[in-house]
């Protein structure tokens, strides 16, 4: 008999005023989160998402790293284009690397660099997980476009930087989604 398997993916901002801080944040409030997730299914069988942008993206990475988790990436581009188009720091050039050489799988959704192409490694994203965890201050930006269209494919939602469900298609309709 096979064990369930949960599929967890993130979007946040790159940009934040006090980075340090809200990194540590993410990862005591990742521990809470996968202390309740341990209960119900085990450690080898909970795969995190990561999409390879610099600030959240790049911290969850790190957190699965450091805590030993199994995660998959998902290159909006080539991994010399995200370099480029990120606009990214040696150390976060390392943190990328690390991450490309530990990864359980590694998706690259767009051969050629266009805007758009982010959005569509988003939809990638929540195509693939159960959970979408979102750590950000509400402002519009690319990751309320991806909570939205997680909400219409029927994910769940949960804002990580406060640990409460945003949306659960159980218990609630798009039109309360806290966008």
């Amino acid at each position: 008999m096979g064990h369930k398997k949960l599929r967890i993916s993130i979007t946040g901002h790159r940009h934040w005023t006090d980075p340090k801080k809200e990194r540590k944040r993410l990862f005591d409030n990742m521990d809470s989160f996968m202390f309740l997730l341990l209960k119900e299914y085990r450690k080898e069988d909970i795969i995190l998402l990561n999409g390879c942008a610099t600030g959240v993206d790049q911290w969850f990475g790190e957190y699965a790293l450091q805590r030993d988790l199994r995660f998959e990436l998902y290159l909006p581009f080539k991994r010399t284009i995200q370099v480029v188009k990120g606009k990214m720091t040696p150390k976060q050039i390392k943190s990328l690397n690390d991450q490309y050489r530990h990864a359980d799988k590694v998706v690259v959704v767009n051969d050629k660099f266009f805007t758009y192409g982010y959005q569509k490694r988003n939809i990638a994203l929540v195509n693939n997980c159960q959970i979408l965890l979102t750590y950000y201050t509400r402002s519009r930006s690319g990751s309320g476009n991806c909570m939205r269209y997680a909400a219409e494919k029927g994910r769940r939602i949960v804002d990580l930087r406060y640990l409460f469900y945003v949306y659960d298609p159980a218990v609630h309709d798009l039109s309360n989604l806290l966008l």
